[in-house]
């Protein structure tokens, strides 16, 4: 592709992502990211800015309005309502976070949604029983119980067979969801229907349940994608299109979300693909995830590398 055709491209998106943040968030909203387009490029953004929690505290008061009866309002309002299929591997879960995480299911203000949980063999008794528990306290949660632990890719491919939605979003079992994560992305649907592929910005969770490190990521650029995996939760995906890249592969374990975004993009544009700049999904931060160390999972690194190098060479970037 020569440089001028790229240029247009790009300026092409810049702008059809501007006329979409004027309809959704008003002119201010658009007066102030152009700005920062003009200052900082598209590129610009923190991991995290705030010195102390805080800081971040004083940020999540000013900045997130849950308010229930204007979203409810603005939710009637929607004239697309497609079903949100969540899916959800689990693995030895602690039941506290496990309950905690399919709570904040159940609390969306958008409300036409599925989980989908698939059980990959545990062998801790407890979570077993809190899956128990939640069986027949919805009709919108589906829980298979596997017999052979299949790993995460295994086990996210068993959780997909059981959607019926037209958008796949990807939920670890002992996450959370803003209330408002599934309205958010229905919102920007509702203003373009071509969209397949939408993230958000994240944060993290402590063992108290205080949120931390807030992650405020940019729009989307391709070039940076195959540096870092930086779209990751909250993820919403068109299902059709999870559908022909045949969901997850085995053998990237680790880097599975990686993989699959990589693999997805082949199959739509950059004009429909659109970040969300707000936070809707709370890692949880324990020893053992990624959201607290690198280090707790090192084949990461390795699984990362051996996807890009395939998207490079399939596509010979």
């Amino acid at each position: 592709m020569n440089k001028a055709k790229k240029s247009f491209q790009n300026t092409m998106h810049v702008m059809q992502k501007g006329i979409l943040v004027f309809k959704m968030d008003g002119f201010m909203v658009f007066l102030k990211k152009f700005f920062q387009y003009i200052l900082y490029g598209r590129k610009h953004f923190h991991t995290n800015q705030f010195s102390s929690k805080e800081e971040y505290d004083e940020w999540i008061t000013q900045n997130e309005d849950h308010n229930f009866m204007k979203i409810q309002e603005e939710i009637s309002d929607l004239i697309y309502h497609p079903r949100i299929s969540i899916i959800m591997p689990v693995y030895n879960v602690d039941s506290q976070w496990l309950n905690q995480c399919i709570q904040s299911v159940l609390d969306q203000f958008y409300q036409n949604w599925e989980l989908c949980i698939y059980d990959d063999a545990s062998t801790n008794r407890n979570t077993i029983l809190c899956l128990k528990e939640w069986e027949n306290k919805d009709v919108r949660i589906k829980i298979i119980y596997g017999e052979i632990n299949q790993h995460i890719s295994g086990a996210s491919n068993e959780a997909l067979k059981m959607t019926d939605g037209e958008f796949i979003a990807l939920l670890d079992d002992d996450d959370e969801l803003a209330p408002n994560a599934l309205f958010e992305c229905v919102k920007v649907l509702n203003s373009n229907r071509d969209i397949d592929f939408i993230y958000s910005d994240e944060d993290k969770l402590d063992e108290n349940g205080f949120r931390v490190d807030p992650y405020f990521k940019p729009d989307w650029s391709l070039n940076l994608f195959l540096k870092k995996m930086y779209t990751c939760h909250l993820g919403l995906y068109r299902k059709s299109i999870i559908d022909k890249i045949y969901g997850f592969r085995k053998g990237f374990e680790g880097a599975q979300d990686y993989d699959l975004v990589l693999r997805f993009i082949e199959h739509t544009a950059a004009q429909k693909i659109y970040h969300i700049p707000k936070v809707l999904y709370h890692w949880r931060k324990l020893p053992t995830s990624t959201a607290s160390h690198i280090n707790a999972k090192r084949y990461t690194v390795a699984a990362s590398y051996k996807a890009v190098q395939e998207y490079m060479k399939k596509n010979k970037a």
